[in-house]
Parts: C-alpha cells; structure tokens; sequence
C-alpha cells in the first residue's frame, strides 16, 4: 500500500493539482469531474499503474458529490478512507462565471456556487488540509458580495483555519504569467496555521516566452496591438481559445497544441484522442502543475510534517 500523504481532488480537469502533489510526494488515488472525455483521457494516458499507484477517474456533478462516494470508488481500488484521514483535498472550482473573459460573468453566476459544494465536501470528509485556486476576480470589487459570502462559510467551519493570497505562477517555476487566488485551509487541531512557500525569481532562461517556444514576442486577445518581449518576460496567461501569437521565424503565427503543451507542462501527456479546440480549452482552464507542485510541497513539508498529527 502507498504510504505518502493523500490527496482527493474534485473538479480535477487535466489534474493540473494533482500532477503537481504527485511531485511534491503526494498520493493521488481518486480525481473527479463532470466531464466524461476527461476522466477517459486520463485512463488513455493511465493503462499501466501498478497495485501501489492505482488511481481512479470518477465521473460525477460535484453538487452529487458526497464523501460516501469517494470512500466507496477508493474502496474498489483497495483504499480506506474514513472521516479526517485525507491529508488534502484539493480543487479549482469553474470560474466562468467571474473571469474577464466571460461575458457571462455575474456576481451570483450558479458556477461561482460551486465553491460552497467544494466547502461541503470539507466539512464532510473533514481533511486535515485543503488548497482551492480560483481566478484574480475572486477579489475583486465586483466580487465582493459573493466573496463575503464565501468568507462568511468558512468562518463557521470553526474547525479550519483559513488564509488567502493571490500569487503568480511564474513565480514558483511555471512557464505563464498566471495570478492566482490561493486558498488554504488548515484543520485546527494540526496545530499549524495556514502559510505559502515564498516568492521564487523568474528564471528567464528557462520561463521566458522564447525560453520555452522560440518567441521573440507574443500577443493575445484584447492585447493584440501590444506585444510583448518575449525574451524578457514569460508567456501570458493562456486562454481556452485560440487568440494566442508569437512572432517566431520571422513571422506571426499561432500557437500550436506542441507549443501549448510546452507552455502547461504537459508533454507527456497524449490529447491525440481529442480535437484542437478541446485540448486548447482543457489547457487553458487547467491549474499550472508547477505552480501546484510549489503549493503542495510546502503544505507537505511546512503544514503537514510540522502539525501535531504528523506521524510518518
């Protein structure tokens, strides 16, 4: 049986987190998310785990969700999980309904909601940590009704202690400029209080936008008559659409799927099963793995090796 700490993950996509926890010595036996050709593609890119890595996919409404379920689906891979024995639970629930680039975005949009099915789901499993990422907007003034309404519900979860930051990727190795709402949780009788790795330099010869896809520059969306520098700054943030540019041999031209796998870290995964537009949408919403990779090895290393209940 694996031995490293556990992670659950709900509204998992590409499992951008989970990838990045898989790094920072977690392990990821259960993912979940209403998609269907998500949870097949991961099993297209998963056919060889063995009986100490088994992970399973769960195809499920988080709004169904209930802690029940995962405690069954890790059962028929061979796991026992009972109430407060997942060392994180980790999630970026949809943010369509808060992102600038929606022009469906509402303060009260039934997406922005699913963060309190992702707060349920805490108070049922009651895991010793929790990491949720959400947009910039999450803080911004337009946000702010929904924003105290999700303050106000961890604030009666009196057994967690909360704290929350906006970082950037690009600071903790990923290769997009991509601020992030980073959220943790700590169950209070860890004894530890929530904290975040510090700010790492850019290394611009290894992030940078020519660094990583050969762009002298870039240019994208609203910002396509301000291109930017591409050997001095790292790649902006990447939408699901397809407005992305770089000017590379001597010409623009867009960015294509290799270039986008590069820019999300994920080489190694196959999309051959999926369509341009799909693959582009999926990376554009996933959570960077290096950034999550930084985030969850400081609450494995910095929270869960330090709490009163460590026992490794």
């Amino acid at each position: 049986m694996n031995k490293k700490p556990i992670a659950i993950g709900l509204f998992s996509n590409l499992r951008g987190i989970e990838i990045g926890a898989q790094r920072a010595d977690f392990y990821t036996p259960f993912s979940t998310d209403i998609e269907k050709d998500v949870r097949e593609l991961f099993e297209a890119n998963h056919k060889n785990m063995t009986a100490a890595d088994m992970e399973t996919f769960y195809t499920a409404d988080v709004c169904d969700l209930v802690f029940a379920d995962i405690q069954r689906e890790l059962r028929n891979i061979g796991i026992t999980i009972n109430k407060g024995d997942i060392d994180c639970l980790v999630g970026g629930p949809p943010c369509f309904g808060m992102t600038s680039l929606s022009s469906n975005r509402s303060v009260f949009h039934p997406l922005n909601m699913l963060m309190f099915e992702m707060l349920r789901i805490v108070e049922e499993a009651q895991p010793k940590t929790v990491f949720i990422e959400q947009v910039p907007r999450f803080m911004s003034d337009e946000m702010r009704p929904f924003r105290d309404m999700v303050y106000s519900k961890m604030n009666k979860m009196t057994g967690y202690d909360w704290d929350i930051r906006v970082l950037n990727a690009e600071n903790f190795g990923a290769f997009q400029s991509r601020d992030r709402v980073t959220i943790i949780g700590v169950r209070k009788d860890l004894k530890v209080k929530p904290s975040f790795p510090l700010l790492q330099p850019v290394d611009f010869s290894k992030q940078s936008a020519f660094a990583t896809v050969g762009a002298e520059f870039y240019r994208s969306g609203q910002f396509k008559q301000r291109p930017q520098d591409g050997i001095t700054k790292v790649f902006g943030t990447m939408t699901g659409g397809d407005s992305e540019e770089i000017y590379k041999n001597d010409r623009w031209q867009k960015l294509t799927i290799q270039e986008r796998l590069i820019l999300t870290d994920m080489t190694n995964y196959d999309f051959s099963t999926w369509g341009s537009a799909r693959t582009r949408d999926a990376l554009g919403n996933m959570v960077m793995p290096q950034f999550a990779e930084a985030i969850m090895k400081h609450i494995h290393y910095e929270i869960l090796m330090k709490s009163a209940l460590y026992n490794c």
